[in-house]
C-alpha cells in the first residue's frame, strides 16, 4: 500500500474494534465452514511429525538405559558416563540456529531429510563403537542430525496448518516430547534384554532410516503434494497466511535484524526457555527424585514416573485444540494466544507446591500439572510465534532462535538441579528455581509479546 492511500486505524493489542466486533464472529464461522467442507489428508503430516519427534526423544533416552552396561563393558567411570550423556547437546544446541537458517534457504523437505539421514546413521554407528572417543563422535553426529527437528517441525506446521489449526497441529508434534520418554525407557530396556545394547542402537537407527524414506516419499509443501486433494490444497493456501496487523502498510520488506530487534521475539524465546527448563528437570531428575525423596524402588519409580508424561502428552494436544477454538483471525493477529501461554506457565508453577505435601498422590498430581503446563507452553508458544510472524520467510530463523534459548536452559537444568539438591539436601530449592523461572517467563510474555514480528515502519500508529 502506498503512502498516499487512506490509512487504516490500528487497534492496540488486547483491544477489539467496535466496528469489527459484529463481523469477527461471522468471519470465524465462515473460515471454520471452509475448513470443515474439505478433507483431512493434511493430518497425515501431523502424524508423521509426531512419529519423528517421538523417535527423536527415544534416541535421547536410549543411552541412559544402555549406558551402565556400556560403562561396565568398557570400564568407564561414572564421570565419563555423565560426559557421554551430555555430549549430544554440545552439537545439538549451536546447530539449532544453523538448521533454522538452512530451512529458510533450501526448504523443509530437504533440510529435514538431511537431518534424518545423519541422525539415523549416527544411531546405527553408536552400536559399532569400541571406545569412549567413538561414542562421543557418534553422539555429536546424533546431535547434529537431531537438531533439525524443532525448527523443521514448527515450519512444517506453518506450511501445512490453516491458521485456525496451528495450536492443535503444534500440540500433536510436541506430544512426541512426552511420548518418547514414556515409550523409550521400557522399549529400550526390552530391546537390550532381548537382543543386546548394540542391537538396540541398530534397530532404533533402522526405524529412523525408514522414517527418512517415508518422509521423502510423502512430504512436499502443500503446493506440490500430489496426494493432496485439490480443494484441501486451496483451503490450506488460503487459510495458512501470516498475521498482518490492522493498518499494516509494509513500506519495506522485513529483514533478519527486524526479527532480532523485535521485543516479541525475545518474549517468545524466554517463554520457550523457561518451560524447557522445567521439561528437562523432569526428563533428567524425575526418576532420581522418586528414588531418593520418595524412597521408591526402580520399578515403582518407572511406573509412577510415567504418569506425568502421560498427562503432559494428553494436555499438549488438548490445550492446543482448545487454544485454536477460542481464537479467531483477529485475535490471532493481535497476539491474544499469549494469554494461553501465560496460563500454561502458571500451571508450570505447580512445582513450587510439591515440597508442601507428603501424600504421594498429591505429589504426583502436582508434578503432572507442572509437566503438563510445560507441554502446553511449548505447544501454544510455537503456535503464538507462527501467529505473530508476518513474513513466513523467516520462520526457520525464528524457531532456531527459540531452540537456542530453550536448549541453553535445558543444558543448565540438570546441572543446577543436581547441585542445588546436593547443597541443600532436598529437591525443594531446585523446584523453587524452576517455579521462579516460570514466573519470570509469565512477566516477559505479558510485557514483551505485544506486537507482530515485522518491519518497524510497516505499522502505523493508532489514531
Amino acid at each position: 500500500m502506498s503512502m498516499d492511500t487512506k490509512k487504516e486505524r490500528v487497534v492496540p493489542i488486547g483491544t477489539a474494534s467496535p466496528t469489527a466486533s459484529g463481523t469477527k464472529a461471522m468471519e470465524h464461522v465462515a473460515a471454520s465452514s471452509r475448513i470443515a467442507s474439505v478433507g483431512h489428508q493434511r493430518y497425515w503430516v501431523n502424524l508423521l511429525l509426531l512419529a519423528l519427534v517421538t523417535i527423536n526423544y527415544i534416541d535421547r533416552a536410549n543411552l541412559a538405559v544402555a549406558g551402565p552396561l556400556m560403562a561396565k563393558e568398557f570400564g568407564w567411570s561414572l564421570s565419563l558416563l555423565g560426559v557421554a550423556f551430555s555430549a549430544l547437546f554440545w552439537f545439538y544446541t549451536p546447530c539449532l540456529l544453523v538448521w533454522g537458517t538452512l530451512l529458510d534457504v533450501v526448504g523443509t523437505r530437504v533440510a529435514y531429510a538431511v537431518g534424518l539421514f545423519i541422525w539415523s546413521l549416527a544411531s546405527i554407528a553408536t552400536g559399532t563403537i569400541n571406545g569412549f572417543g567413538a561414542l562421543l563422535g557418534a553422539r555429536w553426529a546424533l546431535g547434529l542430525g537431531e537438531s533439525v527437528m524443532p525448527s523443521a517441525s514448527a515450519k512444517t506446521v506453518r506450511e501445512w496448518a490453516p491458521a485456525q489449526e496451528r495450536g492443535v497441529s503444534t500440540g500433536i508434534f510436541t506430544a512426541g516430547y512426552y511420548a518418547g520418554p514414556a515409550v523409550g525407557f521400557p522399549l529400550c530396556a526390552w530391546l537390550i534384554a532381548s537382543f543386546g545394547w548394540r542391537e538396540m542402537f541398530y534397530i532404533l537407527g533402522g526405524v529412523t532410516l525408514l522414517l527418512f524414506v517415508l518422509w521423502l516419499a510423502v512430504y512436499w509443501p502443500p503446493e506440490r503434494a500430489k496426494w493432496l486433494r485439490a480443494d484441501e490444497r486451496e483451503m490450506i493456501l488460503a487459510e495458512r497466511g501470516g498475521a498482518p496487523a490492522a493498518g499494516a502498510t509494509m513500506q519495506r520488506p522485513m529483514t533478519r535484524m527486524d526479527l532480532l530487534r523485535n521485543p516479541t521475539t525475545w518474549g517468545l524465546i524466554v517463554a520457550q526457555a523457561t518451560s524447557t527448563y522445567t521439561q528437562y528437570l523432569f526428563l533428567t531428575w524425575l526418576p532420581g527424585y522418586l528414588l531418593r525423596a520418595q524412597h521408591m524402588d526402580l520399578k515403582q519409580a518407572g511406573r509412577w514416573g510415567s504418569v506425568p508424561y502421560i498427562g503432559a502428552l494428553i494436555a499438549s494436544i488438548a490445550f492446543g485444540w482448545y487454544s485454536d477454538k477460542l481464537l479467531d483471525a483477529k485475535s490471532r493477529s493481535l497476539g491474544k494466544r499469549r494469554f494461553h501461554v501465560v496460563l500454561s506457565l502458571i500451571a508450570c508453577t505447580a512445582i513450587l507446591a510439591v515440597p508442601l505435601f507428603h501424600s504421594l498422590g498429591a505429589i504426583i498430581f502436582l508434578l503432572a500439572i507442572s509437566l503438563s503446563g510445560s507441554g502446553c507452553t511449548l505447544t501454544t508458544n510455537v503456535a503464538l510465534a507462527n501467529d505473530m510472524l508476518v513474513d513466513p520467510k523467516y520462520a526457520g530463523l525464528l524457531f532456531g532462535l527459540l531452540g537456542i534459548g530453550s536448549n541453553i536452559l535445558a543444558l543448565c537444568s540438570p546441572i543446577v538441579t543436581g547441585v542445588v539438591a546436593q547443597l541443600t539436601g532436598s529437591f525443594a530449592a531446585a523446584f523453587l528455581v524452576a517455579g521462579t523461572l516460570s514466573v519470570f517467563g509469565i512477566a516477559c510474555v505479558l510485557i514483551l509479546v505485544r506486537k507482530p514480528i515485522t518491519s518497524p515502519v510497516s505499522l502505523q500508529p493508532a489514531s
